[in-house]
């Protein structure tokens, strides 16, 4: 990872990534003191901050593209046949790269609108409905969509490791109290996911 990283920073274009390097750059590679845009390098619809901004290194988790090169990186690893594997910021919904916030692109919020009868208009009314004081049906409806969807990562990713090494035992990362309530996410159903032998 270090040498190449130092060395050609994955490319010419991708060709010297390695599994190592294309997880750090797709999944957690963006730090705010450190920023890179990856756009030109990978074809995926990219996430949407709660500013309406566009990132530029984090795709949006319903990406089918970033879902498949994804997948295909962790077949890679089971290769390996590996004890333990850890899902680490890959599944993580906030805090995330420039964006420090889960995808907010429209396809998102078109998904998260089918569970609401009066689904709000702009990004705005949906930021202002999941920041309100009170639990309401917009903030209630964020949570669950946002745990469904990193539920739906971690399992995806583990059947996936599973099915080339079904011993390897897989990890999640550990996250602070108000960063996994901040993504609705329920520690049972995404252990439960991760379906460790």
């Amino acid at each position: 990872f270090d040498t190449i990283f130092i060395m050609t920073g994955g490319g010419p274009g991708t060709q010297t990534y390695t599994a190592s390097y294309y997880l750090y750059t797709v999944g957690f590679s963006q730090f705010p003191s450190l920023p890179r845009d990856i756009r030109q390098k990978s074809n995926f619809r990219w996430a949407i901050g709660i500013d309406g901004r566009q990132s530029i290194s984090l795709a949006c988790p319903q990406d089918p593209a970033w879902r498949a090169q994804v997948l295909k990186m962790y077949r890679t690893f089971a290769r390996l046949k590996p004890a333990r594997l850890w899902i680490d910021d890959d599944a993580r919904m906030t805090l995330r790269a420039d964006l420090h916030s889960p995808c907010f692109c429209d396809v998102c919020l078109a998904t998260l609108a089918q569970g609401l009868s009066a689904p709000p208009s702009t990004r705005a009314d949906w930021v202002r409905g999941i920041m309100a004081d009170r639990p309401n049906p917009v903030r209630n409806a964020w949570l669950e969509f946002q745990e469904k969807l990193e539920r739906e990562l971690v399992a995806e990713w583990s059947r996936a490791v599973h099915e080339i090494s079904p011993d390897t035992q897989m990890g999640f990362m550990f996250s602070p109290l108000e960063v996994h309530s901040a993504e609705g996410r329920r520690w049972e159903t995404i252990l439960a996911a991760l379906d460790t032998p």
